[in-house]
């Protein structure tokens, strides 16, 4: 399955290294506020044209002043309302230049490499939709909202995520969140790190120490070969502490908006009870990093009916060998599936 990556290219100067370091540590990213964005000119937008729409409106329908004047109100609420969001900037290539030269301590720094889905997930339990994902959109003039920004997202993108042209280098993605501050966020959510080019190996090794223990991959950022730009290489990686053997079973997870659901082929057959609750424990712990369910099936089950588990209930109700559901331990084996010997 495809996975689709953000970056954040960050730099190593002063206290702003360490305070990274923990947010990665911690599993958090934190969303500036407006006046903290790099443009002077973000949110500039032009609502002359609306509110003329508007002003006309009650004039050839005066019956509905009551209602076009709500409509004012709630788009002054909007208004009001983006000057409070707070704005987690993101680039959609990891090999800018001059992203490497501004954000990342002139390539002594790092980028750090997100997997986008995880970037939206709840680890709270609850489905806050607090979170919006946005790709920025570059123009050459101030953005004039309409009527017909009041289809989808348009709206929010005209005055949540619209720079200046000149910015396009910088192939920006962005998460607005209701308030600027902090924003938790599944520890899988981090993939990986990419040292820039005159990176330190002190500074390496600080941040791979400070990542022990987890499931992310090292880069080294490098010049392509008779070309210009960068590309990047794998140069080690961190894993869980586990002693669970990957060549034992397969996964696939579906993630919802607050918890994950892994279904599991075995690739061994289990000699008794303690034996797969021993499995499942090692198995949440090596990949669960939220609440989660645990469906475990047997060896011959076919992996392409988890695509549709609704659909493939039956068959799969036929092969599952035990589950654990969210908020609780207990390991519930399937009556109907044949004794484990």
């Amino acid at each position: 399955m495809k996975v689709d990556f953000l970056y954040k290219y960050r730099g190593v100067d002063g206290e702003n290294f360490d305070r990274d370091i923990e947010a990665m540590k911690s599993n958090y990213f934190w969303s500036s506020d407006v006046e903290h964005l790099n443009d002077d000119q973000e949110f500039l937008f032009n609502s002359k044209a609306l509110v003329n729409f508007l002003d006309v409106l009650i004039q050839k329908h005066p019956r509905c002043c009551q209602y076009i004047d709500n409509v004012k109100l709630q788009l002054n609420g909007v208004i009001e309302k983006v000057k409070t969001a707070g704005v987690f900037s993101l680039s959609r290539n990891p090999h800018v230049p001059s992203m490497w030269g501004l954000y990342a301590s002139e390539r002594k720094g790092y980028c750090i490499i997100y997997r986008k889905d995880k970037l939206l997930e709840s680890v709270s339990g609850i489905c806050m939709n607090d979170k919006i994902l946005l790709d920025v959109q570059y123009t050459k003039s101030v953005p004039t909202l309409s009527p017909d920004d009041f289809k989808g997202n348009k709206m929010l993108v005209k005055l949540l995520a619209t720079k200046e042209q000149s910015w396009n280098y910088e192939e920006e993605t962005r998460i607005v969140t209701d308030e600027c501050g902090r924003n938790d966020i599944p520890a899988s959510a981090l993939y990986g790190i990419i040292f820039g080019l005159q990176m330190s190996e002190r500074d390496k090794q600080k941040i791979k120490d400070a990542l022990i223990g987890r499931n992310i991959k090292f880069y080294q950022l490098r010049r392509k070969v008779g070309a210009y730009g960068y590309e990047h290489c794998f140069v080690g990686e961190n894993k869980v502490c586990s002693s669970l053997d990957d060549k034992l079973y397969d996964y696939r997870c579906k993630s919802m908006p607050v918890v994950d659901n892994f279904f599991v082929k075995l690739k061994f057959v289990p000699s008794s009870e303690d034996e797969m609750i021993n499995f499942i424990s090692e198995f949440k712990k090596k990949h669960a990093d939220r609440q989660c369910n645990i469906y475990v099936h047997d060896i011959d089950v076919d992996m392409e009916k988890f695509k549709d588990d609704y659909e493939n209930y039956d068959y799969l109700h036929q092969h599952l060998i035990a589950e654990v559901y969210l908020g609780s331990d207990e390991v519930l084996f399937n009556k109907e599936y044949r004794k484990i010997e």
